[in-house]
């Protein structure tokens, strides 16, 4: 049987605001970007009913998100979902970095699966799919610019001037369990900016940086090195750990990730996509 071939996008928070919490889950504004940096996924059908993961980050090959995507469709079309697959997984999104790589590989497994099934769901129906495996699963699967609010589940696609930017990842892993739990300690004091403040003119904020800075200072020296180098705007993305500056063009942002202040972290120059997840061959399967 074919193989199908698959990119899952990075993505960035250019606003994250937490509004409240309801039982264990917050509801969130942001206002969400779908850049460049992609993993590569390759599905292989197999006869087991299973899912099989190679990969060059050994983290993912025992713990991955991939396996409950491939799971929660077995289980909702168990007449449907009939084989297994091998996933060869190359990971350059960095993991733990707030990039959202983990929801993106299983966004793009939900595609692959509803795909070669030929399992055909209505919108709605994705979204709820989506959420029942992760809330950043939704704007993996649509991508682009959007403004997302309650759990994941609502998506509004905007408009947004920016193009190219320039991530920095200081290899430090942020639980995003504590990240919440941090906000927690202080929700009660916490006002939550403006619903216009995330309109593209409000953009730029993230309210994990108040609990996460002062416990990891690196980030907030980072986003300081960014503006100095040129950056129009800096800002950490979700609960970290990459630190992200907007750049009017690519040939500053390509300057600025050259720059010695930055030597020792890991660096990507991106632009702007308007997916999430894009199927390589997809005519192979549709005609």
């Amino acid at each position: 049987m074919l193989q199908l071939k698959c990119r899952s996008y990075a993505k960035l928070n250019l606003f994250l605001d937490i509004l409240s919490r309801d039982s264990n889950m917050h509801k969130l504004r942001m206002v969400m970007q779908s850049v460049s940096l992609y993993d590569e996924l390759v599905f292989s059908p197999i006869s087991e009913n299973r899912i099989v993961i190679s990969s060059n980050e050994p983290a993912i090959i025992n713990n991955n998100i991939i396996e409950k995507a491939y799971f929660k469709l077995k289980e909702l079309f168990p007449e449907k979902v009939r084989y297994g697959f091998t996933v060869e997984v190359t990971k350059n999104i960095p993991l733990g970095a707030g990039l959202a790589g983990g929801s993106s590989n299983a966004a793009a497994t939900v595609a692959a699966l509803l795909l070669f099934f030929d399992i055909r769901l209505s919108k709605k129906e994705v979204i709820d799919l989506n959420l029942s495996i992760g809330s950043d699963v939704n704007f993996c699967y649509y991508g682009g610019t959007r403004l997302v609010g309650g759990i994941g589940e609502r998506l509004e696609r905007i408009d947004s001037p920016y193009q190219h930017f320039l991530l920095v990842f200081p290899h430090i892993h942020v639980s995003t369990k504590e990240a919440f739990r941090l906000w927690d300690l202080q929700a009660e004091s916490y006002v939550p900016r403006a619903e216009s403040d995330s309109a593209l003119g409000g953009l730029f904020y993230n309210a994990f940086e108040k609990v996460l800075y002062p416990m990891y200072p690196e980030l907030a020296n980072i986003k300081n090195i960014l503006r100095k180098l040129g950056a129009i705007q800096a800002l950490m993305t979700g609960s970290g750990s990459t630190v992200f500056g907007v750049f009017s063009n690519q040939e500053e942002c390509v300057k600025a990730s050259k720059d010695k202040a930055l030597r020792g972290l890991k660096v990507f120059v991106v632009k702007k996509k308007n997916q999430g997840i894009s199927i390589l061959n997809k005519q192979d399967f549709t005609g």
